[in-house]
């Protein structure tokens, strides 16, 4: 019996990874945040051996918007922190001009075209 795939998102603060792992968890998949914005080990993620790397990141001022504590040079440093898993991510989404909804599709449309992958011996 085939396990699900183990989805692990990261991102800066206040991007909706939390939003995002809850959505997932909820339709049945198995999914975690890893807090790598914080951490000063790049591959803090890659513990977790996961099928799909999820990396979000929003413009600024929408981060500031969000949670008016996260400045320009803290992301700038979260972003710098990220960027390991960022060039190892299977899927990068800029959720700027995106609603929950439209950032949950595009991590179902990965995860489909992944098992296709995985199926077809790709």
């Amino acid at each position: 019996m085939r396990r699900a795939p183990l989805i692990v998102v990261v991102g800066i603060c206040a991007v909706g990874k939390s939003t995002l792992v809850q959505q997932l968890r909820h339709r049945g998949y198995a999914a975690v945040e890893v807090a790598q914005e914080h951490s000063e080990i790049p591959y803090l993620w890659a513990r977790h051996s996961p099928d799909l790397l999820v990396h979000l990141d929003a413009r600024d001022e929408i981060v500031a918007a969000r949670r008016s504590y996260l400045h320009s040079e803290r992301l700038r440093i979260e972003r710098q922190l990220l960027s390991y898993a960022k060039s190892k991510a299977d899927l990068t989404i800029d959720v700027s001009d995106m609603e929950e909804p439209e950032v949950l599709c595009r991590v179902l449309e990965s995860l489909t075209n992944e098992t296709a992958d995985l199926d077809s011996g790709s």
